[in-house]
């Protein structure tokens, strides 16, 4: 089981289908003279909810936690107080809805001469090869996050996708059944 706080750039714990389209990507660009690197694979459900609740008011974080406290409470036990208000926004998902937590998203950058690339024409590039191998959303860059993301399917977030969790509560027991929650949410 995974621990809820991990944030990690560890490819091995990505999706099998997502590692070897990463790979394809990673060589195409390398061959084309660009060097693309991973910012982030996975991101726990604790880490996600620091994430989202960042840029939200302490109110919009406690309201949010109690519309989900009924249908899934150890997800809305993740949103805590604290975490409110600490600048830009980072991500739109709540824990669980992101594709992250499933292996199943990356971020990327360009490196260029041992700098971090977060913008230009670069990224339309490998965006259009990461779209030519069946990526979906390259979003970004966000100007909080600074990160290129990709995905393996076409829903923005899980619960868009009804064949993945269906519901909050399908969503959760997923959680349950990946993530060690007998550790702390911090």
């Amino acid at each position: 089981m995974l621990s809820p706080t991990l944030e990690s750039r560890d490819l091995s714990l990505l999706d099998e289908e997502l590692q070897e389209k990463f790979a394809a990507l990673r060589e195409r660009c390398r061959l084309g003279g660009i060097l693309l690197e991973v910012a982030l694979t996975i991101r726990g459900p604790a880490a996600q909810a620091r994430d989202w609740c960042r840029s939200r008011s302490v109110a919009e974080v406690a309201g949010t936690r109690n519309s989900l406290s009924g249908r899934c409470p150890t997800i809305a036990s993740l949103l805590r107080d604290e975490y409110a208000a600490w600048g830009p926004q980072a991500t739109d998902n709540l824990p669980g809805n992101d594709w992250h937590q499933w292996g199943q998203a990356l971020d990327v950058f360009v490196d260029v001469g041992g700098t971090a690339v977060w913008s230009g024409s670069l990224h339309y590039v490998v965006n259009l090869i990461a779209e030519e191998l069946g990526f979906f959303g390259m979003f970004g860059p966000r100007e909080s996050a600074k990160r290129y993301h990709l995905q393996l399917r076409r829903f923005r977030s899980v619960l868009s996708d009804r064949d993945f969790a269906g519901n909050w509560s399908g969503l959760e027991k997923r959680l349950l059944a990946t993530y060690d929650f007998g550790e702390k949410h911090e």
